[in-house]
């Protein structure tokens, strides 16, 4: 039950709840993260850790988005937009393979074996991927039919743009 915080980080922490579980408060909201659990929480993001009464074990990362920005400035990677105000806490319950490359994350920080600084971040490369995967399977239904499907996916395409419902339907037919 003890708490940390409140606090903020001008990088980007990911947790994940190895055992245990914690109550993350924000400024307006409180949201339990149970074992298995991973949380996203944006740079600058005042927030506190209360550790569950049976005590919590965190695997935590803290990377400053801008590690992408070898991959060159017309990939997805550029325009870092899932780390969003709209997205200042993500929840991902029970992901094994975004569980997992956290560990090779960590595993390499710790090991410090010759390039790991370039494993760690095609890591964070991969981590990345997964969290955009994830977050392109929850926003859309799983029953949605093809055209919403299309839309939703023009749209992710061109977030940055002055699109119009016009522009979206012309696209999808």
């Amino acid at each position: 039950s003890e708490t940390y915080g409140p606090h903020a980080h001008l990088r980007i922490e990911i947790n994940y709840v190895k055992r245990g579980s914690c109550i993350l408060h924000l400024e307006d909201e409180s949201v339990l993260f149970r074992e298995g659990d991973i949380m996203i929480i944006l740079s600058n993001v005042p927030h506190t850790f209360e550790a569950g009464q049976q005590g919590t074990t965190l695997l935590q990362l803290e990377f400053l988005p801008e590690i992408f920005s070898m991959f060159g400035p017309h990939d997805r990677f550029g325009s870092f937009s899932v780390f969003t105000r709209e997205n200042r806490l993500i929840r991902i319950c029970n992901h094994i393979r975004m569980m997992r490359v956290i560990q090779r994350i960590i595993n390499e920080l710790n090991g410090r074996a010759e390039y790991f600084q370039n494993l760690v971040v095609l890591y964070y490369a991969e981590l990345l991927l997964l969290i955009y995967r994830h977050l392109d399977e929850i926003y859309v239904p799983m029953g949605a039919n093809e055209s919403l499907r299309h839309a939703i996916a023009f749209i992710r395409a061109h977030v940055d743009e002055d699109i119009k419902v016009s522009d979206v339907s012309a696209n999808i037919g």
